[in-house]
């Protein structure tokens, strides 16, 4: 399978995007369910946005070493015309918008990844397209993984 197809098998290390209506700009966002939180890039919240702070120590990297949070946001976010209130953790790392686990599992979110859609449990009429990009452009030492 081609990296145009804009899909994946479980043999291609392709990561999942889906795009999100963020601070009034369209942003890519990885589908992390490894992940066991969300987390957004500090460069990528406005300077007026309140930053609470972070007490439950390091994060554990993708490559085993540790990062501390600058602390977490709570963001509203759109997808599609639903409406999403989640908190962030904040870190000071490259343009990078996750959402892990605790939106995937609170939100009830169904992944198809043969067919390339996101949908919800409780509203499977609601359908959003997943973006695939290869892992080996992306990521690295700032990706994060709450373990």
């Amino acid at each position: 399978m081609s990296a145009d197809s804009n899909t994946t098998t479980p043999s291609n290390p392709f990561i999942p995007q889906i795009k999100l209506h963020i601070f009034g700009s369209r942003i890519p966002a990885l589908l992390d369910t490894g992940s066991t939180l969300s987390f957004v890039s500090c460069n990528l919240i406005p300077s007026t946005q309140q930053l609470y702070p972070w007490d439950m120590g390091t994060i554990e990297m993708m490559d085993g070493s540790g990062c501390t949070p600058l602390g977490f946001t709570k963001i509203k976010f759109r997808l599609g015309m639903k409406i999403f209130k989640r908190n962030f953790v904040v870190l000071d790392s490259s343009d990078i918008l996750v959402l892990g686990m605790d939106f995937l599992k609170t939100s009830k979110v169904v992944l198809d990844l043969d067919q390339g859609v996101l949908s919800f449990k409780n509203h499977p009429h609601l359908k959003f397209p997943i973006f695939f990009q290869p892992s080996s452009q992306h990521l690295g030492k700032n990706f994060s993984n709450y373990h």
